[in-house]
C-alpha cells in the first residue's frame, strides 16, 4: 500500500544510522522522469534510468525537484527511488499539477538515511504569467516554493531547504527583474535564518544564473557557500541547480556534476561536517 504524501517512508524496525561524520548530499531535478525533452507532454517516464544513475552515486541524502506524486493513490517516484536506494526516510511535497502527466503532480522531496522531521513549506507568490511554446502549446507558469526539513543525524541536525523557482526566461522576463526582488529577499531572510540554527544545506533548480545576481546577501554575509560554482548542471551549458552550504559548520571535500539524457544533470557534494548541534528529533527507531 503506498504511503500518502509526506509520510516516513520506512519499511518496518530497524536500527537508525549512528552519528555522520561525513555526507554526501545530490540533488536532481527529474523532470518527472521523463528523458530528453522534459516539456514534452504524454512522453513515457522512464525512472529505471535515474534510479540506475542514482544506485551508482549512492547519496545518502537526495533532494529531488519535479518528481511526479499520483493522485489515483500510486506510489510516487520519490517513493520508488527511496526504496531502490535503501532510503528509509523520505518526504514529499506536492506542489503543482504537472505539464507532463494529466494524474500527477510535480513534487520537491527530500530522501534520507537518517529521520526526518515534517516539512515546512512556502509557496512562492505566482506571476500568473503566460506564452506560447515551441510546439504552439498555451503555457502558464506553474506554483513553485520550497520546503524545508531536519535530518536527525543522531548528534546534529542538519536543516535542508529544498527549493524550485519559476523558469522566468519562458517567460519573457527574468529572475532578476525588479518586480521580483521582494521573493528573493524573503527566500534569502529564511536561509539566513536557518543558518543561525546550525548546519544548513540548500539545494535548489534556481532557474537562473549567476545565483548572486538573486540570492546574493548569501554569500555578502559570508553565512554561505556554493558547491560546485560555475559548473553546468543544464545540457544546455547553463548553470540552474545549486546545492549552498553553511561554511561554518560543514567542509567542501569533492563536488561531482554528473552529465544525464535528462534535461538537468545530477549534481553532488561530499561534505565534512566540523561542528555539532544538539539533535532535534531524538529518535532512535521508528517503525510503522
Amino acid at each position: 500500500m503506498p504511503l500518502p504524501h509526506g509520510e516516513i517512508g520506512n519499511r518496518g524496525e530497524f536500527e537508525v544510522p549512528g552519528p555522520a561524520r561525513r555526507l554526501l548530499i545530490g540533488t536532481w531535478n527529474i523532470g518527472g522522469g521523463v528523458l530528453d525533452v522534459s516539456h514534452r507532454k504524454g512522453a513515457p517516464a522512464q525512472l529505471g534510468y535515474h534510479i540506475d544513475r542514482l544506485m551508482r552515486a549512492r547519496p545518502e541524502i537526495l533532494c529531488l525537484q519535479e518528481s511526479h506524486t499520483f493522485r489515483d493513490g500510486r506510489a510516487g517516484q520519490a517513493q520508488e527511488i527511496a526504496q531502490a536506494l535503501g532510503a528509509d526516510w523520505f518526504r514529499t511535497w506536492p506542489l503543482s499539477e504537472s505539464h507532463l502527466a494529466p494524474d500527477a503532480d510535480l513534487s520537491l522531496a527530500v530522501l534520507s538515511r537518517w529521520p526526518l522531521s515534517a516539512p515546512r513549506t512556502v509557496t512562492f507568490p505566482n506571476p500568473g504569467l503566460t506564452t506560447t511554446g515551441p510546439d504552439g502549446d498555451h503555457w502558464r507558469i506553474l506554483d513553485k516554493g520550497y520546503m524545508v526539513v531536519e535530518a536527525d543525524l543522531a548528534d546534529t541536525t542538519l536543516r535542508i531547504a529544498n527549493a524550485h523557482c519559476f523558469p522566468l526566461h519562458y517567460f519573457g522576463t527574468t529572475a532578476a527583474a525588479p518586480r521580483f526582488a521582494s521573493l528573493w529577499n524573503r527566500l534569502a531572510e529564511d536561509l539566513l535564518t536557518l543558518a543561525r540554527s546550525g548546519p544548513t544545506l540548500v539545494t535548489v533548480d534556481l532557474n537562473h544564473q549567476p545565483v548572486e545576481d538573486l540570492l546574493g546577501s548569501l554569500f555578502e554575509s559570508g553565512v554561505y557557500t556554493s558547491a560546485a560554482h560555475g559548473s553546468p548542471t543544464t545540457p544546455k551549458g547553463s548553470q540552474q541547480d545549486y546545492i549552498l552550504y553553511t561554511g561554518a559548520d560543514l567542509r567542501l571535500v569533492e563536488t561531482v556534476v554528473i552529465p544525464t539524457r535528462a534535461d538537468h544533470h545530477y549534481v553532488q557534494a561530499l561534505f565534512e561536517l566540523t561542528g555539532a548541534t544538539p539533535s532535534a528529533t531524538g529518535q532512535a527507531k521508528e517503525s510503522r
